[in-house]
């Protein structure tokens, strides 16, 4: 038996997430069905606003919810690095190991024949490194082919520009994902990193 319509249009929005199998989706049908009516309200607010409330910079590509991003413009960071990741995610695995303090910027993806993108949009970041006159670029991509691919295209298209690349070094195993490190392996590969 099917459950009512309702139920099962929630639970395929549910699975559109990543992670969220069949069952999953049920349970968090079945979850809400026992909250209050103000808790579904608040949790339904929380959702709308998020485009509203969220917003990515236009230099760094970070997200934030203040009228300015706090990597940006904060005088306690080191002006003269950038930390290059693939997604906003993965800026603030990095950021919460506590041990880079840098700046940060965003591609937006990475190399992936696959899902049809063979170009890489590195002109933001290019003009970064000149006006900001950055020394080192450390590359935090995930440990992928994607990544690998992605790593060594950006090293040629710099090739000429007087800056050290390096990239995440050991902690983080061959073939994983920035996602599902801990912040213990993430802090160590960046204190470890090595020249690209």
């Amino acid at each position: 038996m099917r459950y009512p319509e309702h139920i099962e249009r929630l639970m395929q929005f549910f699975r559109k997430l990543p992670g969220v199998g069949a069952k999953s989706a049920e349970r968090f049908c079945f979850e809400l069905l026992q909250w209050p009516e103000a808790k579904i309200q608040e949790f339904t607010s929380l959702i709308e606003d998020l485009p509203r409330k969220i917003s990515a910079c236009p230099s760094c590509g970070a997200l934030f919810q203040e009228e300015i991003c706090h990597f940006c413009t904060s005088s306690e960071r080191n002006a003269q690095q950038i930390c290059l990741v693939a997604t906003p995610k993965e800026l603030f695995l990095i950021e919460a190991t506590g041990q880079f303090k840098g700046l940060y910027h965003v591609l937006g993806g990475l190399l992936s024949p696959f899902a049809g993108r063979n170009t890489l949009n590195l002109e933001p970041l290019l003009r970064r490194i000149k006006d900001l006159n950055i020394k080192e670029l450390i590359i935090a991509f995930d440990g992928t082919l994607e990544g690998d691919a992605s790593a060594f295209y950006i090293k040629e298209q710099l090739k000429g520009i007087p800056l050290q690349i390096s990239r995440l070094a050991f902690g983080m195993p061959a073939g994983s994902l920035l996602e599902f490190a801990g912040e213990g392996s993430i802090a160590q590969s960046l204190t470890h990193r090595r020249e690209l």
